[in-house]
């Protein structure tokens, strides 16, 4: 349990890192872009594009958070890079793949966890499941790729809810 743990962590940090790097060239071009094609503009403009820059940072960083792990969905079958080295894949416990809208509450519990402090994504390290709050929400668990389909005696089906229950 513990390998698995360290290379879910291992993976996300490589996730985190490519986000941060989409990010960093994201607002590069941004500066550039003021400081190249808007010489001619009034200078108390400008000034507020770059006092602005902070919003921008933050707001940049949700966009690429949530948009990198919901191309992944849809491109790599949500697996994202890290777990592509790390050789993870994201299960569904109840069915033989994972739905959209399970990925998307994991993408969003994952970006709460991150913006309320990184602590909350160490909790797979003090259960006994090493699941954590990602896991919980969406109904998921994520396993080495090729391992054996995860049963259903094997999922507590009280750790999570269902959000197709509700429509």
């Amino acid at each position: 349990m513990v390998s698995l743990i360290k290379k879910r962590i291992y993976a996300f940090l490589i996730d985190i890192t490519i986000i941060y790097f989409l990010k960093f060239f994201s607002l590069l071009i941004y500066l550039k872009t003021i400081t190249t094609f808007l010489g001619s503009v009034q200078i108390q403009s400008k000034e507020n594009l770059f006092t602005n820059l902070y919003l921008l940072d933050k707001y940049l960083f949700i966009v690429l958070f949530i948009g990198y792990f919901i191309s992944c969905f849809f491109i790599t079958n949500g697996k994202t890079l890290g777990k592509i080295i790390f050789n993870l894949e994201v299960k569904n416990p109840k069915e033989d793949e994972t739905f959209f809208d399970q990925y998307l509450l994991r993408t969003f519990a994952y970006l709460f966890c991150y913006l309320n402090g990184a602590f909350l994504l160490l909790i797979p390290l003090f259960t006994k499941n090493g699941k954590g709050i990602p896991d919980w929400i969406s109904g998921t668990k994520v396993v080495p790729f090729n391992e054996t389909p995860v049963k259903r005696s094997d999922y507590d089906q009280n750790e999570s809810f269902d959000l197709r229950k509700l429509g």
